[in-house]
């Protein structure tokens, strides 16, 4: 039924601390989209999110022909629970190929293994034959990751081969995806095991026969810990996919089953988001700085969400291009890129997210360098994106410029030792110019993970990374001080802040930081630290002037609502409520 839906939200042991926001369209459209802006103020480029999504009640005759080939680690660190899990989980897949599809499978230890002399249409005597093939895999021997990659890529079909047709009569050319799903819990330990070359074997995909992978997609999953998190990531990087971890105690059947029924029908590949306005505009249009960076294919009944900035101001047209069986398609919505437009504030949050989420899997993949980690402080300060990584880098910068501590994004963190060193950890296992750097184990997994979470976020509860921010107790066995700021009464339960993003809250385009019993707006300190002669004003809590600032500005009443205590700037002056 095209015309009701269900919404639901769900939540473990959190309290909400912001309104729930659902946002859709109506269309008739194949593929609908939608775009929403922010611009707080015209001097400044702006914010906009769009959202794509062909809908999961459409026709699947839109559902694009691809190839797909299934690798599985047959390893001997495989054995036991994780070989017969991820045996279930190739099943599932192969039991639900679309009738366009066409498959391969191999299998690697020690040498590579395929099923096909060829890439197979899946018919049910084929998916038979190969399913049968999975439920004889044994773990056994090493792990020829290089093999793997080079056999699976050799059954694409190079340019100009003639491809018959599939089942359902549509004929497709070699210019149809070519998808590569990749399970593995260990590290190259057979013939080639150079991370740089490894990569180039996807990045190149065999460049004599294809134009540099094209139309390659490769999704990885890493198995437990003894992963090489960064070899999974820039391979799947580089081949327009993404990595996927399976932790110890996690069902690789679930994880894996559940990624490829989101997967399963694709609809447009190749895209890229475009904008047209009138030509005789006096300022044009840009967009910039658009994430994901690399837009992702589009499949039936999911929704592609995408972020950016824009300069210029105007009204045209907002063009998502893509492919479609080698044949371009285009859609497309009128938009309006407003010079002033603050009804949608948590879309600069979100954009921040993931653009500090690609600022850090940079410092993670190449190192960091002073334009990146002073990027990457200026946004986390300013929208309240609080990770070990962000937290730290804040406070090496603060300290640097010698900020006033009673301004200090987290001053108690400073002296909290054991949430110190473990943020400190955290950052210098994530960076190869530490002389720390992880590349596997359970640390290197949780970095991959938060990188990932961050450049695909797409609420602001994804601002918010509380591993390795933990507060420890002051005696063991003692429960966590609560906080003493308005409300803390000291009783156990949500006013005992036992995380410090628990004192870092984002209210209506503002963020403010607890420290002691103080709401500290951030843009405070940059008033302080840039523009000291600016006005300042103290307000005593409950009085006339008090009341008369929340009537006086639309925002103030949800800003001074913190606490008691709370330093805000509106309108260039810092308003200090005691």
């Amino acid at each position: 039924d095209e015309h009701h839906a269900t919404i639901g939200f769900e939540a473990h042991e959190t309290r909400p601390d912001t309104d729930f926001k659902l946002i859709f369209a109506l269309g008739e459209d194949a593929v609908g989209m939608s775009v929403l802006t922010y611009r707080p103020t015209s001097s400044e480029d702006g914010y906009f999110m769009v959202l794509a999504s062909p809908g999961a009640m459409k026709d699947k005759s839109t559902v694009q022909t691809r190839d797909i080939c299934f690798i599985l680690d047959t390893s001997g660190s495989m054995a036991g629970p994780k070989m017969e899990q991820a045996k279930r989980a190739l099943q599932f897949c192969l039991a639900n190929l679309n009738d366009n599809n066409r498959f391969q499978l191999v299998r690697f230890s020690t040498e590579a293994e395929a099923l096909f002399d060829e890439l197979r249409p899946a018919t049910k005597e084929n998916t038979d034959t190969a399913i049968a093939f999975v439920q004889k895999f044994k773990p056994i021997g090493g792990t020829a990751i290089g093999d793997a990659l080079r056999k699976s890529l050799s059954y694409r079909p190079p340019p100009n081969a003639q491809v018959g047709p599939t089942q359902d009569g549509r004929g497709p050319g070699p210019d149809r995806p070519y998808v590569i799903i990749f399970l593995t819990d260990g590290q190259p330990t057979v013939g080639e095991t150079n991370e740089d070359k490894l990569v180039d074997i996807v990045k190149h995909a065999g460049s004599t026969h294809y134009d540099a992978g094209a139309n390659v997609r490769v999704f990885s999953f890493g198995i437990g810990h003894d992963v090489n998190t960064h070899l999974l990531d820039r391979i799947a990087n580089d081949a327009r996919g993404f990595s996927q971890y399976v932790l110890e105690k996690e069902d690789i059947e679930l994880k894996v089953s559940s990624f490829y029924t989101k997967i399963q029908s694709p609809v447009l590949t190749d895209l890229k988001l475009t904008y047209g306005d009138r030509l005789d505009h006096p300022d044009k249009v840009a967009l910039k700085q658009i994430y994901p960076s690399q837009m992702p294919d589009l499949y039936l009944g999911q929704t592609l969400v995408t972020f950016g900035r824009f300069s210029g101001h105007g009204t045209g047209t907002l063009m998502l291009r893509g492919s479609a069986d080698g044949k371009e398609q285009v859609v497309s919505t009128p938009a309006d890129f407003p010079e002033k437009d603050d009804s949608h504030a948590f879309i600069a949050r979100l954009w921040a997210t993931r653009r500090v989420g690609w600022l850090l899997d940079e410092i993670r993949m190449r190192g960091e360098s002073n334009e990146l980690k002073d990027e990457v402080v200026t946004l986390a300060r300013e929208h309240g994106i609080v990770t070990p990584y962000t937290a730290y880098l804040i406070l090496e910068d603060e300290a640097r410029r010698n900020v006033p501590l009673t301004l200090r994004s987290f001053s108690e963190l400073e002296t909290h030792d054991y949430a110190l060193t473990r943020s400190r950890d955290y950052y210098d296992s994530a960076r190869p110019d530490s002389g720390r750097l992880e590349k596997a184990g359970e640390r290197a997994v949780e970095n991959a993970l938060a990188a990932g979470a961050l450049k695909e976020s797409q609420t602001t509860a994804g601002a918010k990374q509380a591993h390795g921010l933990d507060k420890k107790p002051a005696i063991a066995g003692e429960p966590l001080a609560a906080t003493t700021g308005a409300g803390a009464d000291g009783a156990l339960g949500y006013r005992v802040q036992q995380n410090f993003t628990q004192q870092v809250r984002n209210v209506r385009g503002k963020t403010f930081y607890q420290n002691g019993a103080t709401w500290t707006d951030a843009a405070a300190q940059v008033q302080a630290t840039t523009q000291p002669a600016r006005k300042q004003q103290k307000i005593a809590f409950n009085s006339d002037d008090y009341f008369a600032l929340a009537r006086a500005h639309p925002d103030a009443a949800a800003w001074l609502s913190l606490g008691n205590e709370v330093d805000v700037v509106i309108d260039e002056t810092l308003y200090q409520i005691r």
